[in-house]
């Protein structure tokens, strides 16, 4: 009762009269991990009986129709106690039990590019889910307590609510050693410009990006030494084509088979090039760690860039300072960026065996 009351309460107030889906079959009570336990045989009267007393309004789902999922939003009761008691987001906390570790079956990309359908698979715990999980406890709980503003534009927006600060980590192609990125946060969803209106402790908030992350870290995979060069500025497509080498570079990192054609998103950057002649020249210009493009290697580079984001997330906490990641970069207060520097140059280093260089992010 207590959840969904705060579910649609806190929904209401990020979103006024927005609905909250919620599954009612027996095809949602299936045990899972990745499951809220409020799923079960009690729910469907539990929330008759929020309807009768006016804290619920619900849109029963079709049972014949899979698609028709039951939804449910404040009522008039709870509206009332809300304004009565003057309740903002904030006010509202977070199930720390919640699954912080989920585990996919497939890498969520065909292409480094284009999203792939995915799906959750179920896992026996073991030592390293445990200690993952753990960890990211330890973060989430020094994110719940952080002193994180806005200003008063962004906060005020219906799809900014700065009570969502916790993560989990994604790993993909069923492997704890795939992928593994941190996920969640409201600063993630925000744009560039405005992550600008984010204060942590009172301070205006820095953007310390990993430069180059992915390709350093190729050359650490193949024991190469690096030497600093711009893996995206390939000689004859500098410039202009620099963004699009990046994005191509992606793709050829997340396929096994060479690419015959420009990704969609990319024929259009490309017009009147030939794949195979930028491809080339894109290995060339990377001939140290050619071999691991179409290698199959694109999910093992997200593991090693989130370890190294884990360790730094984890020394900041311990001297005090609150970190936001947003997968290869992290938000720290101004006054804090130097300290930052130093542990994000350390965590790479020894997660990903060649040195990292960091910068601020404009």
């Amino acid at each position: 009762m207590e959840a969904i009351v705060c579910n649609v309460g806190l929904r209401h107030l990020v979103s006024p009269g927005a609905w909250v889906r919620i599954g009612l079959g027996k095809q949602n009570r299936k045990r899972s991990r990745y499951r809220s336990p409020i799923i079960n045989e009690t729910l469907s009267p539990v929330l008759g009986s929020l309807e009768a007393l006016g804290m619920v309004e619900a849109v029963r789902g079709d049972i014949s129709d899979k698609t028709k999922q039951t939804v449910m939003r404040a009522g008039p009761t709870l509206l009332s106690k809300l304004r009565v008691a003057s309740l903002t987001y904030a006010d509202f906390g977070i199930d720390l039990g919640a699954e912080a570790i989920e585990l996919r079956k497939e890498k969520g990309r065909k292409t480094g590019i284009a999203n792939a359908k995915v799906e959750t698979l179920e896992y026996e715990d073991d030592e390293t889910t445990h200690r993952y999980r753990s960890e990211m406890h330890t973060i989430n709980g020094g994110l719940l307590s952080a002193a994180l503003g806005l200003c008063p534009v962004v906060a005020g927006r219906a799809d900014v609510c700065t009570a969502d600060r916790t993560l989990k980590r994604i790993f993909t192609n069923g492997s704890f050693t795939q992928g593994g990125r941190l996920y969640g946060g409201f600063w993630m969803g925000l744009r560039r410009e405005d992550r600008k209106a984010i204060t942590i402790d009172g301070e205006p908030a820095v953007s310390l990006d990993y430069s180059q992350a992915g390709p350093r870290i190729l050359y650490g995979l193949a024991g190469v030494p690096y030497d600093g060069r711009d893996a995206y500025a390939v000689p004859g497509y500098a410039g202009e084509y620099r963004d699009s080498i990046k994005k191509l570079f992606g793709a050829m990192l997340n396929t096994k088979k060479r690419l015959t054609q420009f990704p969609e998103e990319l024929k259009g950057a490309f017009a009147g090039l030939k794949v195979r002649e930028v491809v080339d020249a894109v290995l060339d210009h990377n001939a140290e760690v050619a071999h691991l493009l179409f290698n199959g290697v694109g999910q093992t580079v997200p593991f090693i860039e989130s370890q190294a984001m884990v360790r730094v997330l984890l020394a900041l906490r311990e001297i005090g300072v609150t970190g936001l990641p947003i997968h290869d970069a992290v938000l720290v207060p101004a006054s804090k960026v130097d300290h930052a520097r130093t542990i994000m140059e350390e965590s790479f280093l020894a997660v990903a065996g060649v040195t990292g260089r960091v910068e601020v992010e404009e």
